[in-house]
C-alpha cells in the first residue's frame, strides 16, 4: 500500500501535468477537488508520522 505521501506526491505531479489543459478548459472545479485531496493526504502523513510513527 503506498503511503499517504506517496498518494499525496502521485497526485500533485498528475496536477502539475494536467493544470494548462484544466486552465484552458475554465474547468477548475477538478483542480479544487485534486488539490484538497492533495493536502489532506500531506496532512494525514505528517498526522501518521508524528503520532502514529
Amino acid at each position: 500500500m503506498d503511503s499517504y505521501y506517496d498518494t499525496a506526491q502521485n497526485d500533485y505531479l498528475y496536477l502539475e501535468g494536467v493544470k494548462e489543459i484544466l486552465n484552458n478548459l475554465r474547468s477548475y472545479n477538478p483542480i479544487a477537488v485534486t488539490a484538497q485531496n492533495i493536502a489532506e493526504r500531506y496532512l494525514k502523513h505528517i498526522i501518521q508520522e508524528l503520532y502514529v510513527g
